[in-house]
């Protein structure tokens, strides 16, 4: 065993006992909802803390055309970015989506996500979650789901996530094969909750492309030289893909 799956093996035990709590709870909320969908709309709640990572305009849309789900967008708080709130809120209001804020900006608080009434609830990231909206808070009225705000999924953003929400989530949606089996060679449970669907980040393009032609899309991670993240390459590589771009025209 390296040393990888030995920090993953330490970690998932010093949590397991939450993480059985999380299951537990799903499996009561399940059996519920699958005899409460019968007579009754099934509430999905996007628990959103910044407009800018928000990836799933397409499955809020097929939600909301639905007859048997209500979608709602839930505005909170990054613990690190609380300054976004009403920007992020104002984003979705400007697209007439179901909008409700889940942080009082004046008092400065969370909510309790109960109070919404949510059957399911899909997180935009697994982490500065405050507790009371936390996957071990919400499972006991409602299914975690999660869809990654990124494109891309590796190894080493798997062991960033809290153990709780990786081993808990009710369904954690994939962007492809390659992607579940790396998951899968590292995860010690829970290997069910990883669903290939694609992402919904790309429908939009789907629907633009024709089949003749090929597209190459250039998205860099937004944390230049002074984010404490440095992942991205922009103030290097911009210029020269611009240039490329602009030699390459169709």
């Amino acid at each position: 065993m390296n040393i990888i799956a030995i920090v993953i093996k330490i970690r998932y035990n010093a949590e397991n006992r939450q993480i059985k709590r999380i299951q537990k709870n799903s499996r009561k909320v399940l059996k519920a909802l699958i005899s409460e969908s019968k007579t009754r709309k099934l509430r999905v709640a996007f628990l959103v803390s910044e407009n800018a990572k928000w990836s799933c305009q397409s499955l809020y849309e097929e939600f909301d055309r639905s007859n048997g789900f209500e979608p709602v967008v839930l505005v909170t708080a990054d613990s690190e970015i609380i300054q976004k709130v009403n920007e992020t809120y104002d984003f979705f209001k400007s697209r007439n989506m179901n909008t409700r804020y889940a942080y009082d900006i004046k008092e400065q608080r969370y909510l309790n996500l109960q109070q919404f009434c949510p059957d399911i609830v899909f997180y935009q990231q697994p982490w500065g979650i405050d507790p009371i909206q936390s996957l071990l808070a919400v499972s006991k009225f409602a299914l975690g789901c999660y869809v990654p705000y990124t494109i891309a999924g590796t190894t080493e953003a798997m062991l960033c996530y809290p153990k709780t929400f990786l081993y808990g989530i009710w369904k954690h949606f994939v962007i492809s094969d390659s992607i579940k089996s790396e998951y899968e060679s590292w995860m010690l449970a829970n290997k069910g909750s990883l669903i290939v669907t694609g992402h919904p980040k790309l429908d939009s393009y789907n629907k633009r492309m024709g089949i003749d032609k090929h597209y190459m899309i250039y998205a860099p991670h937004f944390s230049l030289k002074d984010s404490i993240l440095r992942l991205s390459t922009f103030d290097w590589s911009g210029q020269y893909l611009l240039d490329f771009a602009k030699s390459h025209k169709a």
